[in-house]
Formats: C-alpha cells, structure tokens, sequence
C-alpha cells in the first residue's frame, strides 16, 4: 500500500514534467516548420 502510494506521487511529478517538455517540443516543432 506505501510502495503503490509512492508510485502514484512520483507518477504525478513526471506528468507534470513531461507535459512541459511536449509543450517545448511542440513550440520547437512549430518553429522549425516554420
């Protein structure tokens, strides 16, 4: 139960990161198309 609780917290942290790096990316996509 505390392991799957950690998973969850630390699951949540990356999705955060990882959604601002898409977004960096997308903006880099955009630009390079451009």
């Amino acid at each position: 139960m505390n392991r799957n609780s950690l998973q969850r917290k630390r699951y949540a942290g990356f999705s955060l990161v990882e959604l601002m790096v898409a977004m960096v990316i997308g903006l880099l996509a955009t630009l390079v198309i451009q």
